[in-house]
């Protein structure tokens, strides 16, 4: 991406953003680590950034603008959720080691699971109307949901539900199904849109 100002400094595949006082993304980045040093602006723009570096691939001790934009963690060993001066509208979880978000965190925008299991323990907290797309990952514990969540799946592999799902069914405001197998309902729910969703006799609401 062109920066707005002065570049970062790019070693391998990692960036330290520390030369200019604003830099911009301008298109999907995958990188390893990300530093954003003291005094430093970054703005995604609108755009995608990949974190694939292992364990917390992503420092921010200056500002860092995800507004709008999402940020994935998508490495190959395991992960964790950068929170300390960080704020997502977008979060995506595309490890097969896994990622774990060990403080409290809030994702407004979309939750993407596609590979892993996401260990949240109780620190994920969901915006009201948030939505969960589930691909391949799964969640490890259920979030704290808002007045409402959306739930997507896609993919091509059989899913069984999960923590995803909220236990109250008045919180679920759509049940999307775009996945081409099955998904297997573990719970009562309501779904409001799907189309291969199976459904046990006990399990219908």
């Amino acid at each position: 991406p062109s920066p707005s100002h002065s570049p970062c400094a790019v070693t391998g595949d990692s960036a330290t953003f520390q030369c200019g006082a604003i830099r911009r993304q301008g298109s999907g980045q995958r990188m390893g680590n990300v530093v954003v040093a003291g005094g430093r602006r970054v703005k995604l723009n609108g755009h995608a950034l990949g974190c694939a570096a292992s364990g917390t691939p992503l420092s921010n001790n200056g500002a860092f603008n995800a507004t709008n934009s999402t940020v994935s963690y998508d490495g190959a060993a395991a992960q964790t959720v950068a929170t300390a001066n960080v704020d997502y509208t977008n979060l995506t979880i595309d490890n097969p080691a896994g990622v774990t978000l060990s403080s409290a965190e809030s994702v407004p925008g979309v939750l993407a699971l596609k590979q892993g299991v996401f260990t949240n323990g109780a620190n994920l907290t969901l915006g009201n109307g948030a939505t969960i797309v589930r691909s391949g990952g799964s969640l490890a514990t259920a979030p704290t949901f808002g007045a409402s969540v959306n739930v997507q799946y896609a993919g091509n592999a059989a899913i069984t539900t999960g923590p995803e799902l909220p236990a109250a069914t008045s919180v679920l405001a759509n049940l999307t199904n775009n996945n081409t197998a099955t998904i297997n309902l573990n719970q009562n729910e309501t779904a409001v849109s799907y189309t291969h969703l199976t459904l046990p006799t006990s399990d219908l609401v």
